[in-house]
């Protein structure tokens, strides 16, 4: 799908509702769409974005990640291989 990059975190492989799942971080995210994630950040505080539907660590703001299902990257990439963003 997406070629690795040293910078980002490896994907994180969960089992949701009993299927195995991959989900990326909004780094990854920012990647695939070739933006920064600041601008990922930037977008979801302003509501042009959808929020992350996973999250780790929801108590602790410092270490909380948002993550997206490999789909939705999926998603994401054909759409900016387009050029729509």
């Amino acid at each position: 799908m997406v070629e690795k990059v040293k910078s980002l975190r490896h994907p994180i492989r969960a089992t949701i509702n009993g299927q195995q799942c991959t989900l990326y971080t909004s780094g990854y995210v920012a990647y695939v769409m070739r933006r920064t994630p600041w601008t990922i950040r930037w977008w979801q505080r302003r509501g042009l974005f959808p929020e992350p539907p996973f999250i780790i660590n929801p108590d602790h703001p410092q270490n909380k990640r948002g993550l997206y299902p490999e789909a939705f990257l999926e998603a994401l990439a054909e759409i900016a291989g387009q050029r729509y963003f």
